[in-house]
């Protein structure tokens, strides 16, 4: 072991919900895979080296086949099992220091 251990384990959220992917990138930047399936185990590992080099980001996947997702149309190309989209959100300034009240 180094002086320095690893952090903490990188962990993946499966986005179901609105809020869900609202939560996700409110205070921290956020990746967002978006696929037409489950991730396979090669892009759930590059996800995770990516969660690894990039700390302090959240990471989630969004499977658009069980879930609609209204930016979709606005990809170049639909995302595929062996092509997935990858999504960057990222939490706006709090401009008025009170934060947002609405849920």
């Amino acid at each position: 072991a180094g002086l320095v251990g690893k952090l903490a384990e990188v962990k993946i959220a499966r986005i179901t919900t609105d809020k869900e992917l609202r939560a996700c990138a409110q205070k921290r930047p956020c990746v967002v895979v978006l696929t037409a399936m489950d991730l396979s185990q090669a892009q759930t590992k590059v996800l995770t080296a990516l969660g690894e080099r990039v700390p302090r980001t959240n990471l989630a996947t969004l499977n658009l086949a069980r879930y609609e997702f209204s930016l979709e149309s606005k990809l170049p190309a639909a995302p595929t099992r062996s092509e997935p989209r990858v999504l960057f959100l990222r939490p706006l300034p709090d401009k008025g220091g009170k934060g947002d009240k609405a849920s």
